[in-house]
């Protein structure tokens, strides 16, 4: 990752923390693959004031040595699978994959060659098209499903949901 990439990762990772902190039913947080001393740790310890007090779980462990394969749902826009329901036996695993450019499917690729179910938020079925969508995978599941996509993005952008 670039030294801009590792930012942006690293303000994600606060977005995220702040959403989920606000939301009504929030979920258990744990990064995983954050080595001590490495880019990223060092840049959330720079950028996102109290880092090392967030209340969330941090790991060097992958998720795929924590958690059973049949459990893990990888998140990605490029699924066709939509995300409708939080199943909480299950573990949503978001990549921390921060890109200059779209690669379209390369989280879908990664899934699959580890196994992993896939899912993707609604973000289709009930938002305008807009450029920059990535950045709603956080909030929008921080700040709970069905109620998610109208909080995090303006009202301009909001479509109506497909009710038949």
């Amino acid at each position: 990752m670039t030294p801009k990439e590792t930012s942006r990762l690293a303000a994600q990772i606060r977005r995220l923390y702040g959403a989920n902190r606000q939301a009504e039913r929030p979920f258990w947080l744990c990064l995983t693959e954050l080595v001590p001393g490495s880019p990223i740790h060092r840049e959330c310890l720079r950028m996102n004031d109290g880092f090392s007090g967030y209340l969330m779980d941090t790991t060097q462990e992958s998720y795929l040595d924590l958690f059973p394969l049949d459990a893990i749902v990888y998140l990605t826009p490029d699924s066709e699978n939509v995300l409708q329901d939080i199943d909480p036996k299950k573990v949503y695993v978001l990549g921390g994959l921060v890109d200059e450019s779209i690669h379209k499917n390369l989280t879908l690729q990664r899934a699959q060659e580890q196994s992993l179910q896939t899912a993707r938020l609604p973000i289709r079925e009930y938002m305008v098209k807009s450029t920059n969508t990535k950045n709603y995978y956080s909030e929008t599941l921080a700040i709970n499903q069905g109620e998610g996509l109208s909080h995090v993005l303006p009202v301009a952008q909001v479509a109506e949901a497909i009710t038949s």
